[in-house]
C-alpha cells in the first residue's frame, strides 16, 4: 500500500531571514478533506504543533525551529553550528508521495532527505540518505551547479536552474518514493 505523505505549505528553512513571514495560506490548511483522507493520505504536519518530528538524533526539537502561520520556520543561531538541527519524521515511511511548498531565503541552502537511518555513527542525515536539494539558486554560489540546485538530487542527477521561483517567493514539491518498482519522481514547481 502506497502512503500517500502531506505537508502543506511547510516552510523548510529560511536561514539568516530576519523579515516577518508574509501570512501564506489559511491557518487551517494543513488539515485533511475527508476525500484525502478517503484517498489515504496522510498530514504529516499539522501546522500548528511538531507533534509526530524530532531533531536527528534527539527526542526534542530545537528553539530554532518554530511555527509560524501554519509552516515550519528555521532560524539558525548565528552562534552555533549550521546544519545540525535537522527535523525528521518519528513515523518511518518507505513508499510515498509528499506534497509541500517551501519558502528559503536570499542566499539559502536547505534539502529534504529520504531513507534516512537514524544512527549514532552518523552525525548528519546526509551521511545515509538521498537529499533533494533545497537551494536559493540564484543567490547561492551553488546556484550555477545543476548538480546542487532546487531540484536535484544532490550531486547525482541534477536539475534547471529557472524552474525554481526566487529566494521569498513560493515553491511545490512533489516527490514520489516507490521502492517496490525502484522508482522516484521528483517535481519541482510542476516540472519533473
Amino acid at each position: 500500500m502506497n502512503i500517500k505523505l502531506i505537508m502543506l505549505f511547510a516552510l523548510i528553512t529560511f536561514v539568516g531571514c530576519k523579515k516577518t513571514l508574509e501570512k501564506h495560506h489559511k491557518e487551517d490548511i494543513n488539515i485533511l478533506t475527508e476525500d484525502e483522507i478517503n484517498d489515504g493520505w496522510v498530514s504529516i504536519f499539522d501546522g500548528k504543533t511538531f507533534d509526530g518530528w524530532h531533531n536527528y538524533l534527539t527526542d526534542t526539537i530545537s528553539d530554532e525551529w518554530q511555527i509560524a502561520d501554519g509552516t515550519m520556520v528555521y532560524t539558525p543561531h548565528p552562534d552555533r553550528s549550521h546544519g545540525m538541527k535537522n527535523m525528521i519524521t518519528d513515523k518511518k515511511y518507505t513508499s510515498f508521495i509528499l506534497s509541500l511548498e517551501w519558502n528559503i531565503s536570499k542566499a539559502g541552502n536547505s534539502g529534504l532527505f529520504w531513507g534516512v537511518n537514524e544512527n549514532e555513527k552518523y552525525p548528519v542525515p546526509y551521511q545515509t540518505a538521498a537529499e533533494v536539494q533545497i537551494l536559493d539558486n540564484f543567490n547561492h554560489p551553488d546556484g550555477s551547479n545543476p548538480l546542487k540546485q532546487s531540484g536535484a538530487i544532490f550531486g547525482i542527477l541534477g536539475s534547471e536552474k529557472k524552474l525554481m521561483n526566487k529566494s521569498g517567493e513560493w515553491n511545490h514539491y512533489l516527490i514520489e518514493i516507490n521502492h517496490r518498482t525502484n522508482k522516484g519522481i521528483i517535481m519541482l514547481n510542476g516540472k519533473e
